[in-house]
């Protein structure tokens, strides 16, 4: 079975792109390798996110941030797929990516934004993850060779 190797971007790496590796690296079809990175890096990862890898039984100490630039070498990983999952651009210019990967953005609001009780900010975060997944199982369904950037783009996922 081919694995396809799948890189979530955002904009610090500490949510949204942690969620999304996560999601792939667990997905059932076991057809994803997952990473994540981000046009900058934190400190630390959100809470929520490391709370829903636990909750998923994903080994937390592996998850750390990090920044793009680790996966536009010649020597990277070649990834399959790109998926930035900001709500908003976080390139000028896009970097480079080896393999040709077909590159797309799943345009999701910041749940890190979300203020109120911790149960508010907890429905924001499944509701990512949610989504995430459904569009992971699609994804999953679909032959690689039929995909193309804009399918991947323009998708109703719903």
């Amino acid at each position: 079975m081919d694995k396809y190797n799948i890189l979530f971007l955002c904009s610090a790496n500490s949510a949204r792109s942690i969620i999304g590796e996560v999601l792939a690296n667990t997905h059932i079809s076991r057809k994803f390798v997952g990473y994540s990175a981000g046009a900058s890096t934190e400190p630390s990862l959100n809470p929520l996110a490391i709370e829903i890898a636990d909750d998923i039984g994903y080994p937390i100490e592996t998850l750390k941030s990090k920044h793009y630039s680790e996966f536009t070498s010649y020597e990277s990983v070649k990834m399959d797929f790109i998926i930035t999952v900001c709500d908003t651009s976080i390139f000028s210019i896009e970097p480079y990516w080896p393999g040709n990967p077909i590159i797309a953005q799943w345009r999701f609001t910041d749940p890190a934004l979300v203020t109120g009780s911790i149960e508010v900010r907890r429905r924001a975060f499944n509701n990512i993850k949610i989504e995430l997944q459904r569009r992971l199982d699609i994804l999953a369904s679909l032959p690689k060779s039929s995909l193309n950037f804009e399918q991947l783009q323009i998708m109703d996922f719903r």
